[in-house]
This record gives structure tokens, sequence and C-alpha cells, in this order.
């Protein structure tokens, strides 16, 4: 149910997080560590820079919206990208938006941990 735009969500480490905490909610044993989890969803759907698909019509509008040009400003700026950096981390998701921006740069770990407190 995600939509075709590149998000966080699409990751291997969100789905599997997602599919943890879904069988959590629901009480069911969970029978799949996360090695079995990312040979099963390399097997079963389509990856593309990173991102999980359903089927190849998916991956085919992922393609076409990754060429599309960004939509024009007023003043002929462009429009922000489409995953935009974070300001605040309230969530994990956001969280790891963080840090896959702040790790553009190779940091130690008190650097990471000074900045992310």
């Amino acid at each position: 149910m995600l939509p075709v735009a590149p998000n966080l969500e699409r990751t291997a480490q969100m789905l599997y997080s997602k599919m943890l905490a879904y069988y959590v909610q629901h009480g069911y044993e969970i029978t799949l560590n996360a090695d079995q989890f990312y040979r099963l969803l390399a097997d079963h759907f389509l990856e593309r820079d990173g991102y999980w698909f359903r089927d190849e019509e998916q991956v085919q509008e992922y393609e076409r919206r990754k060429l599309m040009p960004q939509a024009m400003g007023k003043r002929g700026k462009k429009a922000a990208p489409l995953a935009q950096r974070v300001l605040f981390i309230s969530d994990e998701r956001s969280a790891i938006a963080w840090l896959h921006h702040f790790l553009e740069t190779t940091r130690d770990y008190s650097e990471i941990y000074t900045a992310f407190v």
C-alpha cells in the first residue's frame, strides 16, 4: 500500500521493522531473522536504488517518476527534492533519515552521538 515514490519506508530495514511490529502487535510467532527476511525479500520482490517494489509495473512507475523534472517554483527555482532533510527527530524513520544525511561525511561515534542528542 506504499506510494510508488521513493521513501524510506521502502528500504529493506524499514520493511523488516514493520514486519516485526506487525507480528508483535498481532501476537504471531516471529520465525524469520533479518538475514532470512532480506533473502526472502530479494527472492520475491524487485529492488531499485535500495527501494523494494512488488512488481515490474511499480518499478516502471518509480523509474518514470525518477526521470520527471521537478516542478518549477514561482521564481523559476526547483521544488524541494522528494527526500527532504529532517529538522526534528520524532520517530525511527526520521532518525534514520537524519542519520543518513548526517553521515554524508565520515564521522566518529562521539560526533554522531553529540549531534543526535
